[in-house]
This record gives C-alpha cells, sequence and structure tokens, in this order.
C-alpha cells in the first residue's frame, strides 16, 4: 500500500473535490481518496500494482491539472495474495468438513476416512500456522477479556482456544479412544480464524473510511454557513447558527446541521449517515440530515438542530468516545 498527497491547480470547489473523489474511488487499485479543495490537493491510497502516471490521468480526464506530487512511506495492510489463499483454503476445508458431516460422498483423493490420523495432523499443522497468521488479533481479544472489556471477538479467540486445545489433548489420547479420529473438532479452530481475520478486515476497512470522513469534516473550510438575513445572506460560522435560521445549500455543499428544507428540491446523498447509497429526493419540509451532500439544486433549509445537538455531531463524539475507551 503506498500513500501520495496530489497538488491540483484548477480545483475551484467542493463540487469539483466531489467529481474528482468518484472518480478516484471506483478504481479497484484505490483504497481511498480525499480531497481538500481550499488546500487544492487530493491524498490517495492505493495499492503498489497502479502507477502515479495512471492516478494523474485519471484526473487529468476529469479536465483538472495535476502540479505538484508528494510521496510517503508504504502504509502496513493486509497482503492480498496471502488473503486469497487462506480463504481458498479454507473455503476447501470447510466443503471437506461439511461433506463428513452430511455424509455426502466424496472423491477419492478427498475421502479421509482411510486415512483420518494424516488428515488431521495436516489439520492440525495448518490450524498452528492460523494461529501465528492471527496471534495479535487473539493477543488483542485475551487483553481486553482480562480488562473485562470483551467482544464478539473474545467470544470467538475462546472458541478457537478451546476447540484447539481439546482436538490436542484428542491427539495426544487416541488409543484410549480407540482411533475414533471423528470426535476430533480441528476444522473448528481454522474456520473460526479465518472468519475472525476477514471480520477484523472489513472492520479496519469501514474505520479507515470513517477517520477519512470525521478528518475531511472536522477540517476548517467546513466552518461556515451561508445565514439568511434581511439583507441576503451573510457568512457565519457554525457556531453561530441556531434553531430556527434559514441557510443556503448550494450544489456540492454538505449540510452541517440537522434541517427542513425551506425551499427547493434536490438530491441528497446520505450514504455517511444511514448506509444509503442512492441519492434521496428531499423536498419541501423534508428533514435532511447533517452530512448529507447536496447533488444538484440550490436549496434553502431551516435549522432544527445546532452543530452540537445534530446527528453528525453525536456520531462523532461516540466514535471518539470509543477511540478513547480502546486506549484505555
Amino acid at each position: 500500500m503506498k500513500k501520495i498527497v496530489i497538488h491540483i491547480n484548477n480545483l475551484k470547489n467542493s463540487n469539483d473535490s466531489i467529481k474528482i473523489e468518484k472518480k478516484l474511488n471506483k478504481n479497484r487499485k484505490i483504497q481511498n481518496s480525499i480531497v481538500d479543495y481550499k488546500r487544492k490537493i487530493v491524498t490517495i491510497d492505493y495499492f503498489d500494482d497502479l502507477t502515479i502516471e495512471e492516478i494523474e490521468e485519471l484526473i487529468q480526464q476529469e479536465g483538472f491539472e495535476v502540479s505538484n506530487v508528494d510521496f510517503f512511506s508504504n502504509t502496513n495492510t493486509i497482503s492480498f495474495p496471502i488473503l486469497i489463499t487462506v480463504s481458498i483454503l479454507s473455503f476447501f476445508i470447510l466443503c471437506i468438513s461439511v461433506m463428513k458431516i452430511f455424509h455426502v460422498p466424496l472423491i477419492s483423493f478427498l475421502n479421509t476416512t482411510h486415512n483420518q490420523k494424516i488428515y488431521n495432523v495436516l489439520l492440525l499443522i495448518i490450524a498452528v500456522g492460523y494461529l501465528f497468521y492471527n496471534i495479535n488479533s487473539i493477543f488483542v481479544s485475551i487483553k481486553k477479556m482480562i480488562k473485562f472489556r470483551g467482544d464478539l471477538n473474545s467470544l470467538v479467540t475462546i472458541a478457537i482456544i478451546s476447540s484447539l486445545f481439546y482436538s490436542v489433548c484428542q491427539i495426544t489420547v487416541l488409543k484410549e479412544y480407540k482411533n475414533d479420529y471423528h470426535s476430533l473438532f480441528i476444522e473448528m479452530p481454522i474456520i473460526l480464524m479465518y472468519f475472525m481475520k476477514i471480520g477484523i478486515f472489513l472492520e479496519k476497512k469501514n474505520n479507515k473510511n470513517i477517520e477519512a470522513d470525521l478528518k475531511y469534516l472536522t477540517k476548517n473550510n467546513l466552518n461556515k454557513v451561508n445565514k439568511k438575513g434581511q439583507d441576503g445572506y451573510q457568512e457565519i460560522d457554525i457556531e453561530e447558527v441556531h434553531k430556527g435560521d434559514i441557510l443556503l445549500c448550494m450544489p456540492g455543499d454538505r449540510i452541517l446541521v440537522d434541517g427542513i428544507v425551506h425551499d427547493g428540491i434536490t438530491h441528497f446523498d446520505e450514504s455517511m449517515i444511514t448506509g444509503k447509497s442512492l441519492p434521496l429526493l428531499k423536498d419541501k419540509k423534508d428533514k435532511i440530515l447533517a452530512g448529507s451532500i447536496n447533488y444538484e439544486n440550490e436549496i434553502e433549509y431551516e435549522v432544527i438542530n445546532a452543530k452540537n445537538n445534530s446527528s453528525l455531531e453525536k456520531i462523532i463524539k461516540k466514535i471518539l468516545n470509543q477511540k478513547v475507551d480502546k486506549r484505555n
């Protein structure tokens, strides 16, 4: 994984920012991109098989000029070849395990009934490999349990350790069990560790996207709004906004406080708040949430919650509180 900051000359407004972000984030080789139109830069996290020239070409296709590129050191991420290999192996083991449980006929080289001991020893070796692959996640879960702050991963860790310990004990006393290898559960820790790794991978990816949005929202360039007054619109600080004020929202702007559409009709992107990917049409008296992005038309909206009580502010506070709890 690599990270760069690209400086763009003709970046003018937030609408340009959204345009570039959409273009870049559609590329599968780019993990994340954040545009700051005030500073005229775009920060990009991308995979090693993508070149700088290809990124510049994507930006130029939207009509923007690249002036300079700043490079950063490689960032840590999960190796995709290893993840794909582990996924294939886990699926293979899961299929064999399910077929055994339901007595589904297996082709000869997959039939483990004739060589149960060899099969289970191989599974044990694979399980130890998976254990080292997940060792950091397991240690984190154990520490949480010691501090009485266990989560779902902690429960999975208990199941992994229990089933692995039981299977090892069974292997060491197989003679007493008359070679009953069907009573072993070595497949269970392997499958559990795999799904645990996938869950952590998805969680980290989601948290990274949330942190990127938080950084974008907490920048200084999102502190101002246009308030309607007797002499027209006046730009004021977001902290000066009160319930009942009428604010202006231009195309491409992000809503900073909860409100109700006062005049106009447009589509809003509420994916950051609700998770819904499709834009929603908002007409007069419809509620709009802080964090939503105006797609097309200029509208006026009435404030129903000031900044400190907005839905977006509550989400930010919860995320920040969770980060503090994790550090402690």
